[in-house]
């Protein structure tokens, strides 16, 4: 089974549950290619929100754990999004804010679904530990 059609499954069980919310961690930077992340967002007639370029040029700028969360959530409530290039404002955050912000997300009832791709470290077995049905997907490739 392709990537594609993975995600495509985990997009679907996403779609039926309360909480419309994939959280992608990839293992490597090389795995999910710009090509791939648009045909993703197309496949499921999203946008591709890419936060470095959104924010190009104030990327200094330290932009709290709501902020982000509250733009997020407003992009999806019109449309499916696929969020990329987090980094620049997660790293900033202390790790507890980091897990709040996944944790958060994750728990979102967005109407029409998020997909958040994400490289990090932190130990997220205390977040997997939450009930399936309680949170949204969490996806590491």
């Amino acid at each position: 089974m392709s990537l594609t059609d993975r995600f495509l499954e985990k997009w679907q069980q996403s779609k039926d549950s309360r909480y419309p919310v994939i959280f992608i961690v990839p293992s490597q930077k090389d795995v999910l290619s710009d090509t791939l992340l648009q045909e993703f967002a197309d496949l499921i007639g999203g946008a591709l929100a890419d936060f470095a370029k959104r924010y190009q040029g104030v990327l200094e700028t330290f932009l709290t754990r709501k902020q982000v969360q509250e733009e997020i959530n407003s992009i999806a409530k019109n449309t499916p999004i696929v969020m990329i290039n987090l980094e620049p404002f997660y790293s900033k955050w202390s790790v507890d804010e980091r897990l709040a912000f996944i944790r958060y997300m994750l728990r979102s009832e967005p109407s029409q679904g998020i997909v958040m791709v994400l490289y990090c470290q932190e130990d997220l077995s205390a977040i997997k530990a939450i009930p399936d049905n309680s949170r949204g997907i969490i996806w590491t490739i």
